[in-house]
């Protein structure tokens, strides 16, 4: 059986970062999902459902090249089987994330929203489990799913995409698509 579900809007967020004296920002957040029959919860280390907060202490110094990575930061989606058509039994589960605003880096990492007072030359790449990059819009490997095991663990983290990153707020919409087989 294949079940296709959908949940928009993975902030990954960094606020503050490259902090701007005199400016601020406030961040619109919401979710409509598709009609999937099961949601994914996104279980982050941010400040809101569905946010992970990749950090805002950084500097530009902090990526000297292009391919420099900052720590991770973990983050779990879990499938939520508790709405009426949706069980799950034991399946395995691929994952898809896309983030609206494209791509960046040759195509392995997932692009921040641009303009102004937005950092630049940065992109967002999200780890599975086993530390293997998961890159936009391409089906991750497989993970075992139970009705007793239905949490999958990853880890995002910025990548410099130049030799030069510009100072910013970094901010990014990623949809997640999990299909189960």
């Amino acid at each position: 059986m294949k079940k296709t579900l959908m949940a928009l809007a993975l902030g990954l967020a960094s606020t503050s970062a490259f902090a701007v004296d005199g400016k601020g920002e406030i961040r619109f957040e919401g979710k409509i999902l598709d009609g999937g029959t099961c949601p994914i919860d996104i279980i982050g280390a941010g400040p809101g459902a569905g946010v992970v907060s990749l950090g805002t202490n950084f500097r530009p110094t902090d990526f000297p090249s292009a391919g420099t990575a900052s720590a991770a930061t973990g983050f779990r989606l879990a499938i939520n089987d508790s709405g009426a058509g949706c069980s799950i039994g034991t399946a395995k589960v691929k994952f898809t994330f896309a983030s609206e605003d494209g791509d960046t880096g040759a195509g392995e990492y997932y692009a921040i929203k641009p303009g102004y007072g937005r950092a630049s030359n940065i992109g967002i790449e999200i780890l599975d489990r086993d530390n293997d990059r998961v890159k936009p819009s391409i089906q991750s490997k497989e993970f075992d799913i139970s009705d007793t095991n239905k949490v999958i663990d990853f880890t995002a983290r910025l990548v410099s995409t130049q030799n030069t990153v510009e100072p910013g707020l970094i901010n990014a919409n990623v949809s997640i698509v999990a299909d189960i087989n």
